[in-house]
């Protein structure tokens, strides 16, 4: 937080400094802002650029509506077709998330995927329940899940 709000603060200074005051003076003042920031991270030992947290999370949001938009349609069809079998079932994910933020952003994104729902979190906080409508592999599920979802959650919420 600490990083973007000297990013902007640059970009106010940058345009500032610029006769006209516009839109786009700002903006060229918060890529120059970033791009500095991003240099003297290292230098200044303060942690990792903040836009790279920013590129995370809109991977995990891609992969989030991509799972969604899957599982939305596999749902729709099984609506459609009356006859299709249906295989309810509850498995156990091991999870490697260590902060409660990232346990409840994995778990409220499992509930908001169609055909899945984020029953139970273990009480050491090690696993989560998950419900599911169409079970095939709980091996592949889970790796699914976390090949999608937990890896960039992590990379996003530490």
């Amino acid at each position: 937080m600490k990083q973007f709000l000297l990013n902007v603060f640059l970009a106010l200074l940058w345009t500032f400094f610029h006769p006209s005051f516009t839109a786009m003076d700002f903006f060229t003042g918060f890529v120059l802002g970033a791009v500095l920031i991003a240099l003297l991270c290292p230098l200044l030992h303060q942690g990792r650029f903040y836009g790279l947290r920013v590129l995370y999370a809109l991977q995990l949001l891609a992969a989030f509506a991509a799972a969604a938009v899957k599982s939305g349609f596999q749902v729709l069809s099984r609506i459609l077709r009356p006859g299709s079998p249906v295989r309810p079932a509850i498995v156990k994910m091991e999870i490697d998330l260590h902060t409660p933020e990232q346990i409840t952003a994995l778990a409220n994104m499992i509930t908001l995927t169609p055909g899945t729902l984020t029953v139970e979190v273990a009480e050491d906080r090690s696993a989560l329940y998950i419900h599911t409508l169409y079970l095939q592999d709980a091996d592949k599920l889970c790796q699914s899940i976390r090949r999608t979802l937990e890896s960039r959650i992590k990379k996003v919420i530490q």
